[in-house]
């Protein structure tokens, strides 16, 4: 370890190591650096600018990763609302179909088919979507990741919604069509 005063000079770097390998107190080295070189003093171990910013760059991913699944989210919740508004409006229009042929289940199918199947084709593409989008930063020499844990129980998640205001639509369909009656003119 050298000895002795440091002159402050721009854009100098002084390497400090141990001969006999063993790890160097970084905590002191900043200290002393910092009280003899002033504040403009950097001080890091080997590697460690490297390491901190891919740090950075993983807790980064993290971040878009959860923003993007509730983004997500409340884009779905959003079109499945939007939906199961349209499939109320138009459920008086195909009463007269429901009293016809003696069955409910046409509002059923009618509601699977604008509602549920759009929604879980929409989400089976959003996943898609994510890993094409995500490619970037998740294939070597970045480190970030996706996990198909999460990208599977999004996916389930959205299609679980989907069938479930599919559901209340049919529901409110038949709800509906109890009070149509045939006119008279």
């Amino acid at each position: 370890m050298s000895r002795g005063p440091l002159a402050a000079r721009q854009g100098n770097m002084l390497v400090v190591y141990s001969p006999q390998g063993q790890a160097l107190p970084l905590g002191t080295l900043k200290r002393d650096a910092l009280s003899i070189l002033g504040p403009g003093a950097l001080v890091e171990g080997v590697g460690q600018g490297w390491i901190g910013g891919a740090a950075l760059l993983s807790s980064q991913l993290r971040w878009v990763t959860l923003l993007g699944v509730v983004g997500v989210g409340l884009v779905a919740l959003a079109a499945a609302l939007n939906c199961l508004a349209e499939v109320l409006r138009f459920a008086r229009s195909i009463a007269p179909v429901s009293v016809v042929s003696g069955s409910r289940r046409v509002y059923v199918t009618v509601a699977a088919w604008t509602l549920a199947v759009p929604l879980c084709v929409a989400a089976a593409l959003g996943a898609v979507s994510a890993v094409w989008v995500t490619l970037p930063y998740t294939t070597p020499p970045r480190n970030g990741e996706l996990p198909p844990q999460m990208l599977t129980a999004s996916v389930a998640t959205l299609c679980a919604l989907a069938v479930l205001v599919a559901g209340l639509a049919a529901l409110s369909a038949v709800r509906e069509s109890r009070h149509w009656r045939p006119r008279h003119d």
